[in-house]
């Protein structure tokens, strides 16, 4: 049974000089909760991507907040905007 007492989705994006760092949590179609990390330069549209699954909200909250510390620590910024 699908668990509706958590957002369908968070999502939070990062810029600094030149890079993007987008993190996506989501629930995939077997309801198992999947990070999704994506990441490049905006000039030459380079990048890479890496998916986590987790077995529940909180674990996968976890990283995406552990995430967004080191993105931070790293000289990025917040950039949140809609999709």
């Amino acid at each position: 049974m699908h668990d509706i007492s958590h957002p369908q989705q968070s999502q939070n994006w990062y810029r600094s000089d030149g890079r993007y760092y987008r993190c996506t949590l989501q629930q995939n179609l077997l309801h198992e909760w999947v990070l999704i990390l994506q990441w490049g330069a905006l000039q030459n549209h380079r990048g890479g991507s890496l998916e986590m699954v987790f077995g529940t909200y909180e674990k996968g909250l976890q990283q995406l907040e552990a995430t967004a510390k080191r993105r931070v620590q790293r000289g990025y910024k917040l950039a949140n905007h809609k999709a």
